[in-house]
């Protein structure tokens, strides 16, 4: 927290990254659809992984693997709306 009771990272992009209001709730609105686009992305591969899980397990790991990315991806994409 910063000397004024708000939060650093908050102040920070409050102080340099000032912005209309409609600009702001467009960036907003395409971060939401990178998040959904995340959900919808591990849900085909849980199917993929589902469909060939006993068949090929490197092919398992390799989905699991990309799984995590998106997630990671996801997470990422979650502070930047959260600060903006």
């Amino acid at each position: 927290m910063g000397r004024d009771g708000k939060d650093v990272v908050s102040t920070y992009i409050e102080r340099d990254f000032k912005m209309a209001g409609n600009t702001r709730g467009k960036i907003k609105e395409h971060l939401e659809g990178v998040h959904r686009n995340c959900d919808w992305s591990k849900h085909h591969l849980q199917t993929v992984l589902n469909l060939c899980e006993d068949k090929n397990p490197k092919i398992s790991d390799q989905i699991e693997l990309l799984a995590k990315s998106i997630d990671e991806v996801d997470k990422f994409n979650q502070l930047i709306y959260a600060n903006i």
